[in-house]
């Protein structure tokens, strides 16, 4: 009887050491790293091959790049803007998908009610 039970703890060993050189299931929590719950704009953003924002710092600089594309517009550079808005690696592309993911893990956070003053929204 000690036999099996010895023999089930060294089978359960190995089952823990296999479960724990299983990659980690990524957070649902993509593109935040630091939350500021008060102000929202006050977050820490990752932004992928770029570095760390607020997310407001985000906000107004793809505002101003999209501004500066609307003027280059008016200036009748069509050639130019259609380069920017279609570069596969630019950093335009990259801070509004970033801004979409935000938006994502903001929405996430209020379903699970973690957000103050936010009302937890119903699946």
């Amino acid at each position: 009887m000690n036999k099996d039970i010895h023999s089930i703890f060294e089978q359960y060993e190995d089952v823990l050491q296999t479960i724990s050189s299983l990659p980690k299931p990524k957070s649902k929590i993509q593109a935040v790293t630091q939350w500021d719950k008060n102000d929202l704009d006050k977050s820490h953003v990752q932004i992928p091959g770029y570095g760390i924002l607020t997310l407001g710092q985000l906000k107004e600089n793809t505002a101003a790049k999209l501004e500066d594309l609307a003027g280059r517009i008016r200036k009748n550079e069509p050639k130019f803007v259609a380069t920017k808005l279609y570069e596969r690696h630019g950093v335009l592309l990259t801070f509004i998908k970033t801004l979409v993911q935000v938006e994502k893990d903001i929405e996430y956070m209020r379903r699970a009610g973690q957000l103050p003053g936010l009302i937890k929204r119903e699946l």
